[in-house]
């Protein structure tokens, strides 16, 4: 590995990485997320009306995620 060296001004924030790095949600946590957000504020609803909402709103929340990847 090679030396590396940073300068900045004062107040500045250095910052140095080597290698990969990983910042922010999985896609894992990103459809957990948005399906969590979806049902706290999901109004209830009855029986049949109800599964098919949330059958529809987990495959908007796939195809979204799956363009995002």
């Amino acid at each position: 590995m090679s030396k590396q060296e940073q300068k900045s001004g004062d107040g500045s924030a250095n910052i140095q990485v080597a290698g990969d790095v990983v910042v922010g949600l999985s896609v894992n946590e990103v459809r957990q997320l948005a399906l969590d957000v979806f049902k706290a504020n999901f109004y209830d609803l009855g029986g049949v009306g109800k599964q098919i909402v949330v059958t529809r709103v987990e495959e908007i929340t796939d195809a979204i995620i799956k363009k995002l990847q």
